[in-house]
């Protein structure tokens, strides 16, 4: 067991672009990378912005994390209904997971329907 405790040591940042139609839960159908894990120590993913470039209908962005071997549904996050205008912004959420990958981890996502979404994550390498 460790005795002192362990913090990111450099940043990490992720970013995808998702627009393909995906209504699977287990992890099959289109997939986008969104972070993969540091190759030597590992990395967290703290924060994850999503970001509608244009209207959305009622749906889900789903995040998964691949183990090397198997995706296993992580998080849905509900997509409500927007018209964005110059008066109402576009759909978009944040959430702060503070997922932990060992090396050979990643994290994937997808969007229940054919929209675009801009995902971008904030992390940290836990190597030098």
């Amino acid at each position: 067991m460790a005795t002192a405790p362990n913090f990111t040591k450099r940043p990490r940042n992720g970013r995808c672009t998702i627009s393909a139609a995906n209504t699977a839960r287990d992890g099959t159908g289109t997939l986008v990378d969104l972070l993969v894990a540091d190759a030597t120590d590992g990395s967290m993913g703290q924060r994850i912005t999503i970001c509608a470039t244009g209207n959305t209908t009622a749906g889900m962005i789903r995040f998964f994390i691949h183990d090397g071997t198997a995706y296993d549904l992580k998080l849905e996050i509900p997509v409500t209904a927007v018209t964005a205008s110059a008066t109402v912004a576009a759909f978009t959420a944040t959430i702060t997971p503070n997922w932990i990958l060992a090396t050979g981890m990643s994290i994937h996502v997808s969007t229940q329907n054919a929209q675009e979404f801009r995902v971008t994550l904030e992390g940290g390498d836990f190597n030098a």
